[in-house]
C-alpha cells in the first residue's frame, strides 16, 4: 500500500474522510429532518398566511384564537402533537406582512405536498449558497472550497434543524450569499435587490447594512433602501398600512424575545438563564432587572467591537471583505434576544472564510484553526436532539452545558476579532490580506417544545 508521503496525500485522505462523514450523518439527520415529529412546524404558518392572501383574506394574517385554527383547518394544516395525546395549535403569524407574499407560490398547492416542495427547496438552497460564497476564487483553489463548503454544511446541525422546523433561514442564506456575490462586483441593484428581500422577511439581514456603510459602499445601502421602499408599496396591495402597524407595535414586540428557552442560544437566553428562576435551570442570583439591562450593554458592546474590526474601506474584493462580512452575522446571533439554534445555519460564512484564511500560506494558525474547529463541532454535533436537553438534571451549572452553543459562538467571535486585528500572528503584509478577486471589481423541563 502506497505511503501518505506527501501534503496532498494526506489532505485528499482528510477530505474523503470529512465527505464520508458528512454523508452518513448528513444523511441521517436528512431522514430525522423529512419525518421528524414536527414536520416542519413553522412553515404552517407561512403557509396559512400565504393562503389567505391567495384568497383575499390579507388583512386577517395576525387573527389569533378559534378562528385562526379553524382556516389552518380548512386548508388542511392541523397543530403537532407534543405527547400524550396533546396537540399543540397552528402556530399563529410571527413575520411581517411581506413574509406571506413572499411564500405566495406555495399557497396555490395542497399544505402536505407545499411542505415537501418547500423542504426540498430549502435544502436545494442552501447547497447553492455555497459555490456563491467562493465566485471570488480561482480555479483547483475554488472547487476545493466549494467542496469543504458542501461538506461543512452537510455535516451542520443547524441546517437540518431549520428544514425540521420548517423555517425560511436557507432561502434567506442563499439570498445573503448572492448578496455577497453582487457586492463584490458592486452590482448595486442585485445586493440591494437580495438584501431587501431577506429583512423583509426576518429583519436581522439589515445588520448588514453597517457592514456596508463601513466599506463605503453607500450605493448598496440605497439600493437596498429603495428596493424595499418598492417591496413595501408593493405589499399594500394585498394589505393595509395597518397591518403594518399591527406588525410593529403588537406582533413584534412580542415576539421579541426567546426568553430562557434552551434552544435560545445568545446573550438574552444564557444571561435569563442564569440570571432569573425559569423551568431549564437553577439561577446562580435571582436578578431579573440585570437580566435584562446587561445584554443590552453586552450587545452594545459586541456590535461596537464588530465596526471597529471592519472600519477599513478599502479591501473590497479580497479575502478580508468576506470575513468582514461573516462577521457581522456572528456579532447577529450573539446579540439577538431570539437567537434560536436554526438561526446557527448564518455561522457557516464566518466558518468557511475562517477556515480558508488559517488554512492558507504563511497566515497558517494551528492553534487558532483548532478553536474555530472547536466551535465548530459544538454547532454541529452538541445537544442535537431535544432529548438531550431533558435529560439534563435542573441545576446551577446546568446553564453551563445548555449553552454550550452560546460559547461557541463567543469562541468564534474572539477568532474573528483576534484574525482582524492582526492579534493572531497571522498579519499579511502592510495592512492587506489576500487578493481573491477574479477580475478588476471594486429535567423537570416543560414538555412544550422539547425541539
Amino acid at each position: 500500500m502506497r505511503n501518505l508521503s506527501t501534503g496532498s496525500d494526506v489532505r485528499r485522505v482528510s477530505f474523503l474522510f470529512l465527505a464520508a462523514l458528512s454523508l452518513t450523518y448528513g444523511g441521517y439527520n436528512l431522514g430525522r429532518s423529512l419525518l421528524g415529529p414536527k414536520q416542519g412546524e413553522d412553515f404552517a404558518q407561512y403557509y396559512v398566511t400565504a393562503r389567505m392572501v391567495r384568497d383575499g383574506e390579507g388583512s386577517e394574517i395576525y387573527e389569533r384564537g378559534a378562528g385562526y385554527q379553524e382556516r389552518a383547518a380548512r386548508y388542511g394544516v392541523s397543530g403537532v402533537e407534543i405527547g400524550e395525546g396533546t396537540v399543540r395549535d397552528v402556530m399563529t403569524n410571527a413575520y411581517p406582512p411581506f413574509a406571506a407574499v413572499f411564500m405566495l407560490p406555495f399557497a396555490w398547492l395542497p399544505y402536505r405536498v407545499a411542505r415537501y416542495v418547500f423542504f426540498f427547496t430549502s435544502l436545494l438552497a442552501a447547497l447553492l449558497a455555497i459555490p456563491l460564497l467562493f465566485t471570488n476564487r480561482q480555479g483547483g483553489e475554488r472547487r476545493e472550497l466549494v467542496g469543504i463548503g458542501l461538506a461543512a454544511a452537510c455535516a451542520f446541525f443547524p441546517l437540518y434543524y431549520t428544514l425540521y422546523m420548517g423555517q425560511i433561514n436557507a432561502l434567506l442564506f442563499l439570498l445573503c450569499a448572492l448578496t455577497l456575490h453582487a457586492a463584490r462586483r458592486e452590482v448595486a441593484w442585485l445586493a440591494g435587490l437580495s438584501l431587501a428581500l431577506s429583512a423583509l422577511i426576518k429583519i436581522f439581514p439589515l445588520v448588514l447594512v453597517p457592514f456596508f456603510l463601513m466599506k463605503r459602499q453607500y450605493r448598496i445601502v440605497g439600493a437596498t433602501l429603495a428596493w424595499m421602499a418598492l417591496l413595501f408599496a408593493l405589499s399594500l396591495i394585498p394589505f393595509d398600512l395597518d397591518l403594518w402597524r399591527t406588525f410593529v407595535g403588537e406582533v413584534l414586540p412580542l415576539q421579541y424575545s426567546g426568553g430562557a428557552w434552551v434552544r435560545n442560544q445568545g446573550y438574552v437566553g444564557f444571561l435569563t438563564r442564569m440570571l432569573t428562576r425559569n423551568p431549564y435551570t437553577e439561577p446562580l442570583w435571582d436578578a431579573p432587572v440585570l437580566a435584562r439591562r446587561l445584554p443590552v450593554v453586552l450587545g452594545a458592546l459586541t456590535l461596537g467591537l464588530t465596526v471597529l474590526c471592519t472600519r477599513r474601506g478599502d479591501d473590497r474584493g479580497t479575502a478580508r471583505y468576506d470575513l468582514e462580512f461573516g462577521s457581522y452575522f456572528v456579532a447577529a446571533l450573539l446579540v439577538l434576544a431570539k437567537s434560536y439554534e436554526h438561526l446557527g445555519i448564518f455561522l457557516l460564512f464566518s466558518y468557511l472564510y475562517l477556515f480558508d484564511h488559517l488554512r492558507s500560506g504563511r497566515r497558517r494558525d494551528h492553534r487558532l484553526l483548532f478553536l474555530v474547529m472547536v466551535s465548530f463541532c459544538v454547532w454541529a454535533f452538541v445537544l442535537t436532539d431535544g432529548s438531550q436537553y431533558l435529560r439534563l438534571p435542573r441545576g446551577a451549572w446546568t446553564n453551563g452545558v445548555v449553552s454550550a452553543k452560546f460559547f461557541a459562538t463567543l469562541l468564534l467571535f474572539g477568532c474573528n476579532v483576534r484574525v482582524l486585528k492582526g492579534g493572531s500572528g497571522m498579519s499579511p503584509p502592510p495592512g492587506k490580506m489576500r487578493e481573491t478577486r477574479s477580475i478588476p471589481t471594486r429535567g423537570g423541563w416543560p414538555a412544550d417544545d422539547p425541539d
